[in-house]
């Protein structure tokens, strides 16, 4: 399952626009866009909003509404697991 990040960049280089123009067209550096698309920072509703109009998508797909709430930890090994129950145990 793709990332919201990445989410992002498939849908502007589906659209076959640059970061530079997308970040134009919704009012914000390329810079900007390209800390979207490696998830360095999370746009504004604001943003969010103009990014589904340009892309005709609902912003539920540009935020990953239906992204599982889940930690994929079947490579960490027993110690890390340890350490990560009883993080967990605290919360």
């Amino acid at each position: 399952m793709l990332d919201c990040a990445e989410k992002r960049k498939r849908l502007r280089e589906a659209n076959n626009m640059t970061q530079a123009q997308v970040g134009k067209r919704v009012g914000v550096s390329k810079a900007t866009i390209s800390a979207y698309e490696t998830a360095s920072k999370i746009p504004s509703v604001a943003v969010l909003t103009r990014l589904a109009c340009l892309f005709h998508v609902n912003i539920d797909d540009l935020v990953c509404v239906d992204a599982p709430k889940a930690l994929d930890v079947s490579t960490l090994d027993d110690e890390t697991m340890t350490l990560l129950a009883a993080i967990v145990k605290k919360l």
